[in-house]
């Protein structure tokens, strides 16, 4: 496979970093910090060390470099970028993204085509297109003036005919009884609806102005027996009034001894619930309540930089269900960038460990890991074990052991044997060892 033209290495380039961080502009693709860059570079073959560079300079280096000596790895990185797994959150921007690349890609002679679900980067068969267009060429030359106007004359004809086809069947159709039976239908329909709307224009008046009550009296007094809504919301959830929270209810205790047990570690290999984020005065204040409501509908990208449009605005000393709050749903790369953001309006280790599980909200893998390390160095210490195992998730194998470092120096000592076990679950062989080196302090990161 040949190299690709400036054009297209550019358009790559673009594409692969998101571009530039400080630029105002949608990034054609997503936005890879420099870990993310350094990680999907390598799964394509191509070994990028940003360092103290900018991203984008560095990985244009590299693909630079690439396009020279190997090319077949410029291919894998085209086709890795325009995986519809990268964008299942955005999967228009996947489009965006092949649309992107094909206008240039087309003029080198090459073409990201979908096949069984996946696009792949295909040459153009030149000789194909070439004999298609002589073929065209030789018709156009053989056919003759007069062959044109006989055809010209012919379509007119046949569009006379179809009009005044058209023009019987209206006609048919307009002198038909069904149809005026519906004709009368809707009309009367439109004109209930209208007569039902300044109905409810009149009481609104009535209201307004001579204290006459809006609704019948009798709906009045069933709504007054209906249950008032929960004040319990999740991250995306309106904010509410936190004046109203709803009463706390006492726990009831389990008197049966085998339920107990599943109470504790014991049942660890399950993914922890999130509790819900309650509303009231001591956990969310009015200002990041404010602040939520004009996320509102704010995703990706579009939710960042709004956070960060907001932050001026925001206490000084964000609490850890406030944190929540403001993320919302996002995940990955844009949970992050807005977690970045929101520690620099709390304190170092002042965010409550039981409320972390919240703030991490769905994230698994290696974005859990880079999040625990952003919210590390705010969670009040120190953290019991149990703390630790909800922050510590579902995660298994060399990611818990990555989950665990940001972590270890907060927790209280001595450990109980029920934590290590808690801590411990689902790790085995070398990461297992690796992560008891950890948690006792022989470990270096």
């Amino acid at each position: 496979m040949g190299s690709f033209s400036i054009q297209t290495i550019t358009a790559l380039v673009n594409v692969a970093t998101g571009g530039s961080g400080n630029s105002d502009k949608e990034p054609i693709g997503i936005y890879r910090s420099g870990s993310q860059l350094e990680d999907f570079m390598g799964a394509a073959g191509l070994k990028l060390h940003i360092g103290s560079t900018s991203r984008v300079p560095a990985v244009r280096e590299v693909i630079n470099a690439a396009n020279e000596d190997d090319s077949d790895a410029i291919a894998r990185l085209i086709e890795q970028v325009a995986d519809p797994r990268e964008y299942l959150d955005c999967p228009d921007k996947c489009i965006a993204v092949v649309e992107y690349l094909n206008a240039r890609l087309i003029i080198d002679g090459y073409e990201l085509q979908k096949i069984s679900g996946k696009y792949k980067l295909v040459a153009l068969s030149k000789s194909k297109d070439i004999s298609h267009m002589e073929n065209v060429a030789d018709e156009q030359k053989a056919e003759k003036p007069e062959d044109k106007r006989e055809k010209l004359k012919i379509k007119s004809k046949d569009t006379k005919n179809d009009q005044g086809k058209v023009q019987q069947v209206y006609k048919k159709i307009k002198n038909h009884p069904i149809v005026s039976i519906l004709l009368i239908i809707v009309t009367f329909i439109i004109g209930l609806a209208a007569f039902l709307e300044s109905i409810g224009k009149l009481r609104q008046f009535g209201s307004k102005f001579f204290g006459i009550p809006s609704q019948p009296q009798s709906q009045v007094a069933s709504d007054a027996h209906k249950p008032k809504p929960s004040m319990i919301a999740s991250p995306d959830a309106s904010p509410v009034d936190p004046k109203h929270p709803l009463p706390k209810k006492e726990p009831k205790e389990n008197t049966n001894p085998s339920e107990k047990k599943s109470q504790g570690f014991d049942n660890i290999d399950s993914t922890p619930t999130l509790p819900p984020i309650r509303q009231s005065n001591s956990d969310i204040r009015k200002t990041v309540n404010v602040a939520a409501t004009a996320l509102q509908g704010e995703t990706t990208s579009n939710r960042v930089r709004s956070v960060e449009a907001l932050l001026s605005n925001l206490p000084e000393n964000l609490n850890a269900r406030e944190i929540a709050l403001l993320a919302g749903s996002e995940t990955t790369s844009h949970r992050e960038q807005i977690l970045e953001l929101l520690v620099k309006r709390t304190k170092l280790s002042s965010l409550a460990p039981e409320d972390i599980p919240l703030i991490l909200g769905t994230e698994t893998t290696s974005n859990r890991e880079r999040c625990i390390r952003i919210i590390a160095p705010y969670i009040r210490p120190p953290i019991t074990g149990k703390h630790a195992v909800d922050i510590l998730g579902s995660e298994s194998h060399s990611y818990r052991v990555g989950c665990l470092w940001p972590i270890v120096a907060l927790l209280q000592r001595p450990i109980s044997k029920t934590e290590v076990e808690g801590i411990l679950r689902n790790t085995s062989g070398s990461d297992r060892s690796e992560a008891i080196k950890v948690l006792f302090g022989q470990a270096k990161e």
